[in-house]
């Protein structure tokens, strides 16, 4: 028992009896934590700035005998505001958080899963492409979560890829000896791009343009192997989907 101060994001804010919020923190020093924000829904509340969903905040925590936190403190570093104020970096940002959520267990210390989602909801702030920038955050998530396969070699024999390599559903890319007929065709175009995503740092998330059609492609196999792994389609992708997932289905990129 005692109290710690942590930077966590916000992944989740939801009511909770009549003036209270239960949250989902993303620490930096704790990892995934479940709290109980008490009179923060409020209107004089000091804390409800700092709890907002996809908030950056220095929290203070009381931790007790119970699995679920009390938050005595929240101090917003930043709302990241031009995601909130643009639909479609709003639908990426909670992507991304959703999939933290996900891939993640509570009280897991994962320092670079936290910096993998701050680099993101800076990306996105910044002006950079969304499509882009979720793609490189959800690449670089699985690969926190020692699920990433190697975009370089075949999944099933190991191999170096070839310009007919295809994606196998729930593995990852596989060359052309060991394609079967339910395998899809990988673009070499994209695949080049998926190399070059798998190593970037998250200040150059989005800052230039993918190949045509390549962001498209690409998530979906990284869609894909998250539904294959996760087994199910996280919440923050269906909301996605059904406002804006159609066009990117398109090649708009």
């Amino acid at each position: 028992m005692g109290r710690e101060r942590d930077r966590a994001v916000v992944l989740r804010h939801r009511p909770y009896r009549e003036r209270d919020a239960l949250v989902t923190l993303f620490a930096e020093r704790l990892g995934k934590v479940a709290a109980v924000a008490k009179g923060v829904r409020t209107p004089k509340s000091r804390m409800a700035a700092g709890l907002q969903a996809l908030t950056l905040a220095r929290v203070d925590l009381y931790v007790g005998r119970s699995a679920l936190l009390t938050v005595t403190g929240a101090e917003p570093e930043t709302v990241f505001p031009r995601v909130r104020e643009d639909l479609e970096r709003m639908g990426r940002a909670a992507m991304c958080a959703d999939l933290v959520d996900e891939l993640t267990s509570e009280h897991d210390p994962l320092p670079g899963t936290f910096q993998v989602l701050v680099g993101a909801l800076e990306a996105l702030d910044g002006g950079r492409r969304p499509a882009e920038v979720f793609v490189a955050a959800a690449w670089h998530l699985l690969r926190e979560a020692g699920l990433k396969p190697d975009p370089s070699r075949c999944a099933a024999c190991g191999r170096m890829l070839d310009a007919q390599a295809a994606w196998r559903s729930g593995t990852g890319p596989v060359c052309h000896r060991c394609r079967t007929a339910g395998d899809r065709p990988a673009r070499p175009a994209s695949l080049a791009w998926l190399r070059h995503v798998d190593g970037e740092q998250p200040a150059a998330w989005g800052s230039r343009p993918a190949p045509p059609g390549a962001a498209a492609e690409v998530e979906r196999w990284v869609r894909d192997f998250v539904v294959a792994h996760v087994g199910r389609v996280p919440r923050a992708f269906r909301v996605y989907d059904q406002v804006a997932w159609p066009e990117v289905e398109e090649g708009k990129d």
